[in-house]
């Protein structure tokens, strides 16, 4: 194996910080985090109409909802309120 001048895993380069406008990237998704977010509510409840036997699937799906539910709802008042802070 040949020798090498560097250690394994080093560049003898320096890698340069690269910001986030330089290549698209300046934004959130402001509008569709919070939509998707509800889509994706709904669709787990939606869940529910499955073919359950037990109803121990059905408390595991309305309590991931009423969570996913709670941190949107927490998201919304935070992103309305953030001009106070």
């Amino acid at each position: 194996m040949a020798d090498t001048a560097h250690q394994h895993g080093s560049s003898p380069v320096p890698v340069e910080h690269e910001r986030p406008e330089d290549w698209g990237w300046h934004h959130e998704w402001r509008r569709s985090t919070p939509v998707i977010g509800w889509l994706m509510t709904i669709s787990i409840l939606l869940l529910i109409l499955g073919n359950h036997v037990g109803n121990v699937e059905n408390y595991w799906l309305i309590g991931t909802a009423a969570f996913m539910a709670v941190l949107l709802v927490r998201d919304r008042i935070r992103r309305k309120n953030a001009w106070r802070a």
